[in-house]
């Protein structure tokens, strides 16, 4: 090859490491046999999968025969907060973890949603935008636990990973037919419930009957951003950080789809964190990583709601990881 082309070649390869890079896709090692990526294949046999037909209609159907491997969208992923640690010694169950001691120690969600469900096994999102959302919001609650965020830009971020009001829209209409009182609807309540967490200002239940409040997340984050000052003076002066902001935001948005989960036909957005913000604080942020993984066993557990599956910590292995997109 003469220098001409030697050159092309090379500015080439840059460019193509270059837009994989963009891309967020990682050195991935291949799966040995038997391990599979497929989250279709790894909770296909769950009977609780198989009946939330939403699951099942947005996953790409894929198994051991076929020739190309699963949409990157549409693989198992874990989102870990000692990735090195994890990268070497393979990922462990919460039991495993909570009998390591000191340097050891790792900390994250603090175990399944709202409580500590299913400690002896690892959970894996069953698609990248999932595993995202975990992601971004452990990198938020570390920071606001250690207020390194002002309690209006954690709000922010919140409403953003949870996607309110847009994705709460079926919610939204079931809630504005029911009227509880004269002029006063369920969604009134429930957006005066939302600005009375981030305010302390429990008037404004009342004035969520009266004002137009905001309708897109856009417009959240502008009336969030007006009233700034509000909201860091009420978490600033009765709270030591804003790690309880994100964790009583979430509670509100998860009582909608508690509530009536038959009107909300996707994953759960809430991440449910149950850790201390002491030991959140603790967290390094350059070790929260997302895992690609692969599976030699089906899943244990499957939580639709959640798009979360459960396997034994044995039946995974980690391919190495996986940068987020970035969010439009």
């Amino acid at each position: 090859m003469n220098p001409v082309n030697l050159t092309l070649a090379a500015v080439a390869a840059l460019a193509a490491a270059g837009a994989t890079k963009r891309r967020g896709s990682g050195n991935l090692k291949t799966p040995p046999p038997g391990y599979y990526v497929s989250s279709y294949w790894a909770i296909s046999d769950n009977q609780l999968f198989l009946d939330q037909a939403f699951l099942v209609d947005r996953l790409e159907h894929w198994d051991p025969s076929d020739d190309e491997p699963p949409d990157r969208e549409d693989r198992l992923y874990h989102v870990t907060t000692a990735a090195d640690r994890v990268l070497a010694q393979g990922l462990k169950s919460r039991n495993q973890l909570q009998r390591q001691r000191g340097a050891e120690r790792s900390y994250g969600l603090g175990g399944g949603g709202w409580a500590n469900e299913a400690p002896h096994l690892v959970s894996a999102a069953i698609d990248l935008t999932t595993a995202e959302r975990i992601y971004r919001a452990i990198r938020v609650a570390v920071k606001a636990a250690r207020r390194e965020m002002k309690p209006h830009q954690v709000a922010i971020e919140c409403f953003q990973w949870v996607g309110f009001p847009e994705d709460f829209s079926r919610a939204e209409d079931f809630y504005f037919d029911e009227e509880i009182a004269p002029g006063r609807t369920k969604w009134d309540e429930v957006i005066g419930g939302i600005v009375a967490v981030l305010t302390g200002n429990d008037d404004h239940m009342e004035q969520a009957l009266a004002d137009d409040y905001p309708n897109t997340t856009g417009d959240w984050v502008r009336w969030i951003q007006e009233h700034a000052a509000e909201i860091d003076a009420e978490w600033d002066s009765k709270f030591q950080n804003a790690y309880g902001l994100i964790y009583s935001l979430e509670q509100e948005f998860g009582a909608l789809i508690q509530d009536f989960p038959e009107y909300y036909g996707v994953c759960e957005p809430v991440v449910g964190f149950t850790e201390s913000w002491q030991n959140m604080a603790k967290t390094n942020l350059d070790q929260v990583k997302i895992l690609a993984l692969a599976a030699k066993a089906k899943a244990v557990e499957v939580v639709p709601r959640e798009c979360e599956a459960r396997f034994r910590p044995q039946d995974l292995i980690v391919l190495g990881t996986v940068n987020p997109r970035r969010q439009r």
